[in-house]
């Protein structure tokens, strides 16, 4: 190590470029470490079955009966009734959902790959203005890639677009009463035709990261926006 960093600062140049390569790197490790004390987080590799289908409803149960490799993840926050706004369910999950996907979409850099990947017409769908508008009803489009399949007080579950290896997919945001406590979910499902080679995102350590610090920063940021909303500085 000692004669790695003497040859660093020999080079000024070559220090320059690891500290800027190095700091963002570092920090995105410190993110997904401290985001993940601040959620419940599980995730599952296998074969895409019924038991999936418990908690996201919009599976088909043509897919359910193959045997289909799939990955599924899950991370949930609790959050004291007390601290939040005075809503009814379904405004509470509408007004996370708006604000979330507003911030999604102008705040990532997922959210830059799928515009290219979309449309001219579903490029609209990025647009703050659309979103802040939108009550996630069935039959919305969202950021592109996801089409609103079920609509309840409590849950949205959108379709994912299919890509790469990706035959099919859902996300799930839901808001759920628990004693005197909402909890919210947000759920992931990916599956992929048996015999299928590629990968994934999910199904890589780089990917199933960038997924996790993307899903538990949503979470956080999400919540503590409600809880300002209810008249308290953050959780």
């Amino acid at each position: 190590m000692s004669h790695y960093i003497s040859h660093l600062t020999k080079h000024p140049k070559l220090l320059a470029s690891a500290v800027i390569i190095g700091t963002p790197i570092a920090y995105l490790f410190y993110t997904h470490r401290s985001l993940s004390k601040k959620v419940h987080h599980a995730s599952r590799k296998g074969l895409l079955t019924a038991t999936t289908a418990q908690t996201i409803a919009s599976i088909p149960s043509s897919v359910l009966s193959s045997d289909l490799p799939m990955y599924h993840d899950t991370s949930t926050k609790a959050v004291p009734k007390s601290l939040l706004p005075a809503m009814g369910q379904r405004e509470l999950l509408t007004t996370y959902l708006r604000h979330n996907m507003c911030l999604f979409s102008t705040g990532t850099l997922q959210a830059w790959a799928l515009y290219f990947m979309s449309t001219p017409k579903e490029r609209g769908s990025f647009a703050p203005e659309y979103l802040q508008k939108l009550n996630f009803e069935k039959g919305d489009l969202v950021i592109g890639v996801h089409r609103v399949l079920i609509r309840t007080d409590g849950n949205v579950e959108f379709d994912l677009k299919p890509f790469g290896a990706i035959q099919g997919g859902r996300l799930s945001i839901s808001v759920q009463e628990s004693g005197d406590e909402y909890v919210f979910m947000n759920e992931t499902v990916m599956w992929k035709n048996a015999g299928e080679k590629g990968i994934m995102p999910l199904e890589s350590a780089f990917g199933k990261f960038l997924h996790e610090s993307l899903s538990w920063w949503l979470l956080n940021v999400g919540t503590n926006f409600l809880v300002g909303l209810g008249g308290r500085k953050s959780l």
